[in-house]
């Protein structure tokens, strides 16, 4: 009779560890969306591999972003490499609402971070 409680506590600190795991990991949710767009200069610019990123520790995002305001922000910079010469996906944008900071993560990869909401996203992207 006594091995019945000491099985219901393991069920029970087995379902809370399990419960709380998502809550510690950094949180990034893969996007659909990729595109290609031509700058003014003729430059091919390819976009794809779109991440919300949600917190975690070692950043400055604290809040999960969802993917179709990932989508909105990757409009918003398709229109402007559009508009660029000379494509640069390393800068400060406006996107309507807030202004929003780029940079390159790593490789291909580009981070944008925005300090209103403290959300940010990552995506690849290559100028050919």
């Amino acid at each position: 009779m006594k091995l019945k409680p000491i099985a219901l506590l393991a069920t029970v600190a087995a379902t809370l560890a399990c419960a709380s795991a998502p809550a510690q990991a950094h949180a990034s949710t893969r996007c659909a969306g990729a595109a290609t767009e031509y700058s003014r200069g003729g430059n091919i610019v390819k976009f794809d591999r779109y991440h919300a990123l949600g917190p975690h520790e070692a950043s400055e995002v604290t809040r999960q972003m969802n993917c179709a305001s990932v989508r909105y922000v990757m409009n918003t910079i398709r229109r402007k490499i559009r508009a660029q010469r000379t494509p640069s996906l390393r800068r400060a944008f406006f996107d309507g609402y807030v202004t929003w900071y780029c940079y390159n993560a790593q490789g291909h990869t580009m981070e944008c971070v925005e300090y209103d909401s403290n959300t940010g996203f990552t995506f690849r992207g290559r100028v050919y």
